[in-house]
């Protein structure tokens, strides 16, 4: 079969054009009908998940507001204060002076003619305490100089009193001094 068109140019590119112009117009319509069904599906679609979401929210404070869920509330809390005051009960174990190594160490220092009558260490400050009693100064002086010489006294630490030298002969003597070359060690549980 033989098809001749007859139509003059300017007919023939004006029929093409009015084609092509159907054809965009009927994919421009398509298009947009694609577009408003897609957003009718959407619209209906968050529409039915609002209303989900509304519904589950009210259900979620019905359940908040009952007593079983106010003890679970209760018991969180408390277990987290629990919780907080053993984090701070293994910071203060593992910050511990071990004041046996260091009373060890000081009676180790005792001269005769020094007898020591209390000892106490303040883990928090570092500092040894020492009361005694003394026969004669130059043993007092010798304990003292012992003590500042030794490697847990700090340098320059050492506090002797004036009251210290103010007898020489059978006399109660304090010494005060800050803790040094220790490391801290943890405590046995």
């Amino acid at each position: 079969m033989l098809t001749l068109n007859l139509l003059p140019e300017q007919y023939k590119i004006e029929y093409r054009f009015d084609q092509k112009r159907r054809f965009f117009v009927l994919v421009v319509i398509a298009l947009c009908f694609l577009i408003a069904l897609f957003a009718a599906l959407l619209f209906a679609t968050s529409l039915f998940l609002n209303i989900q979401a509304t519904a589950l929210k009210e259900s979620l404070a019905i359940q908040e507001s009952g007593e079983y869920i106010r003890r679970i509330t209760e018991t969180e809390r408390s277990i987290k204060n629990a919780n907080t005051a053993l984090v701070s009960l293994a910071k203060a174990r593992t910050e511990t002076v071990s004041a046996g190594a260091i009373i060890e160490s000081v009676a180790a220092l005792v001269p005769t003619g020094v007898h020591l009558e209390n000892v106490s260490v303040d883990a928090q400050s570092d500092v040894v305490s020492i009361r005694g009693f003394a026969q004669l100064r130059d043993q007092m002086l010798a304990f003292a100089g012992a003590l500042s010489a030794s490697e847990y006294a700090a340098p320059e630490s050492l506090k002797n009193p004036d009251q210290n030298l103010l007898k020489e002969k059978n006399f109660v003597f304090e010494l005060i001094f800050t803790i040094a070359g220790f490391e801290r060690q943890p405590t046995k549980p």
